[in-house]
């Protein structure tokens, strides 16, 4: 296991789930999944999915992708995080 500069244990390389939040009148799924791809290797994202809110307003999309090491998480945060039609990623 490696540690992260961040102090949590994290066993690179591994396959990490990201859940990016924003509204349903954009097409969220492929603005994640186009980040995401021009950060990594678009074969390294494993999975995505889609969930709207109940009310319809929102939808999380929650991507999975095969990293190598904390860069290039903080790499993909700062891509998702920086995009304006991005609400909030965990």
């Amino acid at each position: 296991m490696n540690e992260d500069s961040g102090g949590t244990l994290i066993e690179f390389p591994c396959d990490f789930p990201i859940k990016v939040m924003g509204r349903t009148e954009f097409d969220l799924e492929s603005v994640v999944r186009t980040l995401v791809e021009t950060t990594l290797d678009p074969a390294r994202l494993v999975h995505s999915r889609s969930t709207p809110s109940s009310a319809g307003r929102f939808v999380s999309v929650t991507v999975t992708v095969r990293v190598e090491d904390r860069a290039e998480l903080d790499a993909m945060y700062s891509a998702l995080t920086s995009h304006d039609q991005v609400m909030m990623v965990l």
